[in-house]
């Protein structure tokens, strides 16, 4: 809720919980510096890739009841969220 608001609290405490899991998950493999930069880079990516799919789903008023709109931005959204993940795992390598 409220990630389709531009710097709103929720939005952001999002990003930095799944940062946490990145430099946790990345700490195992790169030092910790690395980690904790990358992990803000996911957090920044993440923070928008959310902000944009509600902006869109709210501009088309998309609902998960209304018909494949909704479906296809949710698509969308995991698809990049995994396309960051293997961007990180390359910078990392």
């Amino acid at each position: 809720m409220n990630k389709g608001i531009y710097g709103h609290p929720g939005g952001l405490l999002h990003a930095a919980i799944h940062a946490v899991g990145t430099v946790l998950a990345l700490s195992f493999f790169a030092p910790i510096l690395i980690a904790a930069g990358l992990a803000l880079l996911d957090a920044f990516i993440h923070y928008h890739i959310d902000w944009t799919k509600s902006r869109i789903n709210r501009w088309f008023n998309l609902k998960p009841t209304g018909g494949p709109g909704f479906w296809v931005t949710f698509g969308m959204d995991q698809y990049f969220h995994q396309m960051t993940y293997i961007l990180l795992v390359y910078l990392m390598a």
